[in-house]
């Protein structure tokens, strides 16, 4: 499709109001629905987004179609992104804007089966490590070059079941997910098993809202008051936990989708972490210039 009729499909789908006279965003989360999302659900179902003048339209990604793509393809109007993502695809020539920044800290973790020694990166020299599929490696790519590992890269879709199976010596998850189905699990753990990326010099920053530069010019106005009505949903997520995770839950069911209320207490508790700067210990909601060049 040429690039004159993605600007017109745009120019229709975003400037024209809908008969409520709101405007309406598709939006595309990291992954399937869970409370990594919490803010987002929580603004729709507060009104934030209605006293915005703001329709969401959720469009997920696939691991065969991730978010990235669906962004650049010009399928959804706003995506969130790692932010060493949205470096990659800014260095390979995509211009995008960053409106809103939900994750200040690293989630990232190594968890290695137990007898599997991992103190430092370099104790994964040589070892098998589970990468998910949908990518999100730019990291561990850098770190292996960094540190010359010659890891072996195991792909998996999503869960625990590779690490379960001993199919790997060491598995990549995130805190405020994987690692929490491992704790419910059953899963005996303890943190000489875990290298958390927070703790190292990778604690960098991550999920983040993006636009497509061209887009955000045409329709500044919109998307500031996404990113507002957003942050109000976060403000409020991290206040009221509880309520959010209902919200959350309400959600993922309206999307057919099935989990354990337990887990995504859980995850509401380490995400709304997450909304804190390292340094300062406050939610500014904004890219610290300095993460962007480490």
């Amino acid at each position: 499709m040429c690039a004159k009729k993605y600007i017109t499909l745009f120019f229709i789908l975003i400037t024209t109001t809908i008969a409520s006279g709101q405007y309406k965003i598709k939006f595309t989360p990291a992954w399937v629905p869970q409370a990594q999302f919490v803010g987002y659900y929580v603004a729709e179902a507060k009104g934030f987004y209605r006293d915005a003048r703001i329709v969401v339209e959720y469009n997920y990604p696939m691991i065969t179609h991730p978010t990235g793509t669906k962004l650049l393809n010009g399928e959804t109007d706003a995506a969130v992104l790692l932010l060493p993502q949205a470096v990659r695809m800014e260095a390979e020539g995509h211009d995008l804007v960053n409106i809103l920044q939900t994750s200040q800290r690293s989630s990232f973790c190594f968890v290695a089966q137990p007898g599997v020694k991992l103190d430092s990166f370099e104790s994964l020299r040589g070892k098998k490590v589970g990468l998910f599929k949908a990518g999100l490696d730019e990291i561990v790519y850098y770190i292996n070059k960094k540190y010359n590992l010659n890891i072996d890269i195991i792909r998996f879709d999503s869960g625990i079941s590779i690490y379960l199976h001993k199919l790997v010596d060491v598995i990549i998850t995130m805190d405020y997910n994987e690692l929490i189905q491992m704790k419910y699990s059953g899963v005996n753990l303890d943190e000489c098993d875990i290298l958390r990326f927070q703790n190292t010099e990778f604690d960098i920053p991550e999920d983040g809202l993006y636009v497509k530069r061209e887009n955000y010019d045409k329709c500044p106005h919109v998307f500031k008051a996404f990113a507002e009505a957003s942050r109000k949903g976060w403000e409020y997520a991290a206040e009221h936990p509880e309520e959010a995770t209902e919200i959350t839950m309400r959600h993922i069911q309206l999307h057919g989708y099935y989990t354990s209320k337990v887990i995504q207490r859980a995850m509401v508790n380490s995400v709304v972490q997450k909304l804190k700067d390292r340094k300062t210990n406050q939610a500014t909601f904004t890219v610290n210039p300095e993460d962007v060049g480490s």
